[in-house]
């Protein structure tokens, strides 16, 4: 009788051993594949100003596995789902000069490879002013990603008064971005962001920025900042990870700045 009893607690804690192994967590910052037919958009920009110049561009691409709660933070997304986000932010302003502009911007919401990207731009803009104008640039690329997990702790026997209910939860926030005011300038950026992939390619952002003087002018006159703000968190049962990352650069005066972020996990 006492050997068919341990022999029966040992099969109910086999089966709760089973359970537990076969649970798949979810992982933060990991692409989603798409399972909807990709959309695109194309931009290519042309622009030319003796006096006034003005540009604006906004953007916002989230992919999720479940329902899609604002703000995007862990406590609003629904357990076992990802939320993956692209946003891209760009603003261009000048009066009293000359304004040259050309951009261009692709979007593709379909399934990405190592080396392909979601979002794709490029920019290019010289402005000299006359007597008081002034160019004020600013741009950001972003990426947010959220991976909820029901996971239970659960005690190989359940005689155990331990079981607990402990959601893994990861997320990370990437910003990438530069500025500039300046009444001689000429500056030249680029940025790109995946997120969707059916091969397990990684998340990746990157940005980069080039800005000194435009015309015959060495360098800008005005002042210029690049910035990147990382930010990831993932925790699991009792253990938890954090890791923030800020790298911002600023210069004025008579000014030359080039800065390239890259950003993959």
């Amino acid at each position: 009788m006492r050997t068919w009893l341990i022999k029966k607690i040992l099969i109910i804690c086999l089966i709760f051993l089973v359970l537990l192994l076969g649970v798949t967590v979810s992982e933060a910052s990991k692409t989603i594949p798409s399972g909807h037919e990709p959309i695109t958009i194309t931009s290519d920009s042309k622009a030319a100003s003796s006096d006034v110049f003005s540009q604006f561009t906004g953007l916002e691409f989230t992919k999720g596995t479940g329902n899609i709660t604002r703000p995007l933070s862990p406590a609003t997304q629904d357990p076992n789902t990802q939320t993956n986000e692209i946003g891209y932010y760009e603003m261009g302003q000048s009066f009293g000069g000359d304004s040259h502009y050309s951009g261009s911007l692709n979007l593709d919401t379909g399934n990405k490879g190592p080396t392909e990207q979601n979002l794709e731009t490029k920019r290019e803009l010289s402005y000299n002013a006359s007597e008081g104008g002034r160019l004020s640039f600013r741009e950001d690329v972003s990426n947010t990603d959220i991976a909820n997990s029901d996971i239970a702790e659960v005690s190989l026997c359940p005689s155990d008064s331990s079981n607990t209910s402990k959601p893994d939860t990861n997320s990370e926030k990437v910003l990438f971005g530069g500025q500039v005011d300046a009444s001689n300038v000429s500056l030249s950026s680029s940025s790109s962001a995946r997120i969707v992939s059916d091969t397990g390619a990684p998340v990746g952002v990157t940005y980069g920025i080039h800005a000194q003087g435009a015309g015959n002018s060495v360098n800008g006159v005005g002042s210029a900042k690049s910035e990147a703000h990382v930010s990831t968190m993932s925790q699991s049962g009792e253990t938890t990870k954090t890791l923030n990352y800020d790298d911002i650069t600023e210069v004025s005066g008579l000014f030359e700045l080039s800065k390239t972020f890259s950003y993959s996990s």
